[in-house]
C-alpha cells in the first residue's frame, strides 16, 4: 500500500467484499459503454421498423409484447417497460433505443458477472494487494483501477481516493 498512517489513525482500504462490489460495478459500466456500441443507430432503426408491425412510427404494448422475446425478456414485462421508456402509453425511435440500450448492457453484464466466481475475485484483490494488508488502499486501488479499466487512459489518485471512500465502508466516515 501507500503511506504509513499517523498512529492510533485507521488506515483506509477495501476489504474482499467491497473490492467485489467495486468490480461488479465497473464490470456494469463497460458492459453499458459495450451495450451503446452494439446499439448502434442502423441496428435500432432496423429493430425498430422490424416491430412497429403496422408502420406507425412508434411500438405500442401489442407490437412491444411482440418483441421482448425476441430481446431475450419475457413479455409480461411489457407494461413495466411501457411505463419506464413510453411514459405507458408506445415508444417513439428514442424511447425504443433507450430500452434496447438498456437490455443489451443488463444481458451483457448478468453474462460477464456470472461468469466471475468468488475465486476470481478473491485472485483478483490478492494480486492488487501488494502489501498484503488485507486491504486495498488508495494506491493500490489506482493501479487496480488501471488494469481494469485501461479505456480511461489513467485514473488520477484523486479519483482512487474518492471511489476508496465510497466503497469503504466498513472503515467509518
Amino acid at each position: 500500500g501507500g503511506g504509513v498512517a499517523p498512529a492510533g489513525a485507521a488506515r483506509r482500504g477495501l476489504n474482499l467484499e467491497e473490492f467485489t462490489a467495486l468490480v461488479r460495478d465497473v464490470v456494469s459500466y463497460q458492459e453499458q459503454q459495450t451495450a451503446a456500441g452494439l446499439a448502434t443507430p442502423d441496428r435500432v432503426e432496423s429493430a425498430f421498423r422490424r416491430f412497429d408491425t403496422n408502420n406507425s412510427g412508434s411500438i405500442d404494448a401489442r407490437e412491444l409484447a411482440a418483441a421482448l422475446p425476441q430481446m431475450g425478456i419475457p413479455a409480461h414485462h411489457v407494461q413495466a417497460a411501457m411505463t419506464k421508456y413510453g411514459q405507458g402509453k408506445q415508444l417513439d425511435r428514442a424511447e425504443f433505443a433507450h430500452l434496447t440500450r438498456d437490455l443489451i448492457a443488463a444481458q451483457q453484464t448478468e453474462a460477464a458477472l456470472a461468469a466471475m466466481t468468488a475465486e476470481a475475485y478473491r485472485t483478483a484483490f490478492d494480486r492488487f494487494d501488494t502489501d498484503r494488508s488485507g486491504t486495498i488502499d488508495a494506491d493500490e486501488l489506482q493501479r487496480a483501477l488501471n488494469v481494469l479499466m485501461p479505456e480511461t487512459g489513467g485514473v488520477k489518485r484523486t479519483i482512487a481516493k474518492e471511489i476508496l471512500r465510497k466503497y469503504d465502508v466498513h472503515s467509518g466516515p
